[in-house]
């Protein structure tokens, strides 16, 4: 409707309006050029060929001479329908790979199976052809050329077999209707695929065509006979490798799975996204190593080489490691799962993180006959031998037992609950500890035993406005976040979350690289939530009473 009322406000007619149309978008620098020349081709490839003639002159030159891919393959596709006939294109493109591989990949754009077809001899011809991007057009044409469908199939499966592009081959394979595949068919397409995965090495074996390439072949063995399929999914189990999708619970320094398990000896790859509000890592450790690997990154911590190393200690108990994740960030770690059973740490090693942010990696001889058999996996902290979750506490759920501290206390209790939930890593008390938070050796005189309790148990609430992060963002596009540190006119420095000032460098950003509004205020305190979740009732008493004392063994509540 749009078209026709365009065309009709210009007086031209629908074919002139959209060829003026596609030539704009092409002359476009906007990335979303792409998705609108792929509308405006749809709609042009609707239009009579009598509508489109026309415009020949119009669509020759644009198929010479577009700047982007997709407007020469829709201007070739209109030339095809206007000639019925790919000769006259083909002239056209024939004494250059580029514009020759633009017919390939234009054949889709012709509404009229018969007349894409007819290509079928060319396109085959060119399967072989010493370009390479000439190739592969040509493979992604054959699934879309009617009554061609064995020839395309046969001509396929050899690419792949012989490695003639075979990401490509797999690709166009994989467009092809399997509804009438016989065992006779099927056999020879998914031996080639196995054949092709054998092939790659454990980290190629998990990109995009391999995973079409093992669904393929998976999708095929049933149409086989029983001897067959079975030794073929015996070869295919051999060289699949097991993709764990791992993420953060955003405020919660956690991560989203806490027990993962594998096969021992088999190919594993860890994704790991980081959607939370700080940096994290993933470090794969040895048995029993965590404590170790904790207290290896405090230290490294505190050198000026940490966030070079991406906060990972260099020590043998850590086997593989990402780096370190902003919030939005991806990495993986693709690697052969040990071949002695046992439970791994996974473990977070930016400072502090450590002794909340772990996960346990379960290596046993049989994934699926462990999992068979453990209808309830047990617990991270039980696999790894730390405490257990308790509960999830609400504020109304202390506050009675908070009111009332005045004695009974146990001093080590709360000194050691107060490092291990981490709170060292950013507050100080009597000196020791971060101070990329408020100092709380003297908390008690500014607050209330149930305010310091809300501050714990909701740390969003209130953000202390000195110690909020900000989120940058830079005219490159980049987002950087951390707590300012230090600011004037020409620059500000950031100290990232969770890190001391002075202990490593703060991140300088110059004022002149910011967008434009582009500093932003977080809404989410560095501090994260749950820290209470592992502790009993009188375990977080004694760390409130750590705290409200200022760590001195001397107060009354610990009489």
């Amino acid at each position: 409707d749009s078209l026709q009322a365009l065309a009709k406000l210009h007086k031209k007619d629908p074919a002139g309006e959209l060829v003026v149309a596609l030539k704009r978008q092409d002359a476009a620098s906007e990335d979303s050029a792409a998705g609108a020349l792929s509308e405006l081709g749809e709609l042009l490839a609707s239009q009579p060929a009598a509508a489109l003639a026309a415009q020949r002159s119009t669509c020759e030159q644009l198929a010479l001479n577009g700047k982007r891919e997709l407007s020469r393959q829709i201007a070739f596709g209109a030339l095809v329908t206007i000639d019925q006939s790919f000769d006259k294109a083909e002239k056209l493109a024939e004494q250059n790979p580029q514009r020759l591989a633009d017919l390939m990949a234009a054949a889709v754009r012709v509404p009229d199976g018969k007349l894409r077809a007819t290509i079928f001899p060319r396109a085959a011809a060119l399967v072989r052809e010493s370009d390479a991007s000439v190739r592969r057009a040509a493979m992604g044409a054959l699934p879309n050329l009617p009554g061609h469908e064995a020839e395309t199939l046969e001509q396929l499966t050899r690419c792949v077999r012989e490695k003639i592009e075979p990401e490509a081959a797999i690709a166009a394979l994989d467009q092809l209707p399997r509804g009438d595949w016989s065992a006779a068919t099927a056999g020879p397409v998914a031996d080639s695929l196995v054949v092709y995965l054998a092939t790659l090495s454990i980290k190629q074996r998990t990109n995009a065509t391999a995973r079409t390439a093992t669904a393929l072949a998976t999708s095929l063995l049933g149409r086989l006979p029983t001897s067959e399929g079975a030794a073929l999914r015996r070869r295919l189990d051999d060289l699949a490798v097991q993709i764990v999708k791992l993420g953060t619970v955003r405020e919660n320094m956690r991560f989203d799975n806490s027990v993962v398990v594998v096969s021992a000896g088999w190919p594993v790859k860890i994704e790991f996204h980081n959607t939370d509000n700080m940096p994290h890592n993933l470090a794969v450790a040895t048995p029993s190593s965590l404590a170790d690997v904790g207290m290896a990154a405090d230290a490294l911590a505190l050198k000026p080489e940490a966030r070079e190393r991406n906060f990972v200690p260099d020590m043998p108990q850590i086997l593989h490691a990402t780096r370190l994740l902003q919030d939005g960030e991806s990495d993986s770690l693709t690697f052969v799962a040990p071949k002695q059973p046992g439970t791994y740490p996974l473990v977070c090693t930016y400072p502090g993180h450590w002794r909340r942010m772990y996960a346990a990696l379960v290596v046993v001889p049989d994934r699926a006959a462990y999992l068979k058999s453990h209808s309830q996996l047990a617990s991270a902290e039980k696999l790894l031998g730390l405490p257990e979750f308790t509960r999830e506490y609400t504020i109304e759920d202390l506050v009675p037992s908070v009111t009332s501290l005045k004695s009974g206390r146990s001093f080590e209790t709360g000194k050691m609950w107060f490092t291990t939930a981490s709170c060292s890593s950013c507050h100080q008390i009597k000196g020791q500890g971060g101070n990329i938070g408020p100092d709380l050796t003297e908390v008690a005189k500014r607050y209330k035993p149930q305010e310091i309790l809300r501050e714990i148990i909701d740390p969003s609430a209130v953000i202390n406005e000195k110690f909020a992060a900000v989120e940058i963002l830079l005219n490159d596009g980049r987002t950087v976040r951390g707590v300012i540190a230090e600011q004037n006119p020409k620059q500000i420095k950031l100290m990232p979350l969770g890190l001391t000032p002075g202990v490593c460098e703060p991140i300088v950003v110059a004022r002149a690289d910011i967008e434009e509004n582009g500093i932003t205020k977080s809404k989410i305190s560095p501090m994260p939530k749950g820290l209470l979740n592992v502790m009993q009732q009188e375990q977080i008493l004694d760390l409130l009473a750590y705290v409200l004392s200022g760590g001195d063994p001397k107060n009354p509540v610990f009489h």
